[in-house]
């Protein structure tokens, strides 16, 4: 979609969107697997930039109606983006990469820096091992990464993040943006 615009305009504009908000109603497990697929889009299609929207909608509401919010993120998307401004803040936490350590993992992310969980307690983590059963898992943050660990897996093999269609975590970077939903894992 993206290409044919950009072929049709002659240009190749930059490409905003927005991550699509969490919501009681998807089937089964796919609107996470449509936020995890905007995710992973901003690494084929160049110039885009994609705006988290899970900490502000509502998940009784496929349109959540906090749009001053959503406008303000968008702006400061375009104006560091687009325009050159690095004052105004561009993105939250977008999965990096992620290192098994015994058994924890530690995991990166571009756009980190001062990473922090708004509640008492870091939530909505999971691992699992070379059986590919998802355990919940205990989080913490250390120089801007997150260590995970669970009981339950001794050996890990993957990590997610936020993986359901209601998730509304909590852990922003220094901007106060949120991080993105992900998963180490195909689905």
């Amino acid at each position: 979609m993206v290409r044919s615009w950009r072929e049709g305009f002659k240009t190749d504009f930059a490409f905003y969107y927005a991550q699509i908000a969490p919501y009681k109603h998807y089937a089964s497990d796919a609107g996470v697997k449509v936020r995890e697929a905007q995710r992973r889009a901003l690494e084929s299609i160049p110039n885009s930039g994609m705006v988290v929207m899970s900490d502000i909608g509502d998940t009784l509401d496929i349109h959540p109606r906090n749009k001053i919010d959503a406008g303000e993120r968008f702006t400061s998307l375009a104006l560091n983006k687009s325009y050159g401004l690095d004052e105004f803040p561009a993105l939250g936490p977008l999965f990096k990469g992620f290192t098994v350590k015994g058994a924890e993992v530690e995991v990166t992310f571009d756009y980190a820096e001062g990473l922090h969980c708004a509640k008492d307690k870091l939530k909505c983590f999971e691992l699992a091992g070379e059986d590919g059963v998802w355990y919940s898992a205990d989080a913490r943050i250390k120089n801007n990464k997150l260590i995970i660990l669970s009981k339950a897996v001794k050996h890990p093999v993957n990590v997610r993040f936020a993986w359901t269609n209601t998730a509304t975590p909590k852990l922003f970077n220094k901007n106060n943006l949120p991080a993105s939903c992900f998963t180490t894992s195909d689905f």
